[in-house]
């Protein structure tokens, strides 16, 4: 009678124990795969915030981008317009200095009137004197 109830606990030990591994055997595998969805979640959650950062400094240059360009593009209208003004304020000038040019130009022959009238009176008072 005892072997029998020794042979009875021995395979309802081998039994249990064999209830404990699958059990076990089960625990660890589950947890593996938790894991392993933990680890797959993390990555597509890592790499979804990467692409939404991403996203964001892509829309920050763009907009950064746009107001230098901006920027740059009234700091040439402004350069561009002071260019033009000093274009016209050049041909002012230029215009200006031509019609002095003239008027200086009409005095000296004004001027070279009274002079060739004196030479010439100079030089028939000399004739006249000879004369006399």
């Amino acid at each position: 009678m005892l072997t029998t109830s020794k042979k009875k606990a021995k395979k309802m030990f081998s039994s249990v124990f064999f209830f404990c591994f699958l059990c076990m055997w089960k625990l660890i595998k589950t947890t593996d795969t938790a894991n392993q969805y933990n680890k797959e979640y993390f990555w597509e959650n890592a790499i979804e915030k990467l692409e939404i950062q991403a996203k964001e400094e892509s829309v920050n240059i763009c907009r950064e981008t746009q107001m230098t360009n901006h920027a740059l593009f009234e700091t040439f209208e402004s350069a561009k317009n002071k260019v033009l003004l000093c274009e016209k304020q050049f041909t002012e000038a230029a215009n200006s200095l031509e019609k002095t040019k003239q008027i200086l130009d009409e005095k000296k022959k004004i001027l070279k009137k009274p002079r060739i009238i004196i030479l010439r009176l100079k030089k028939n008072l000399k004739k006249a004197k000879i004369s006399l």
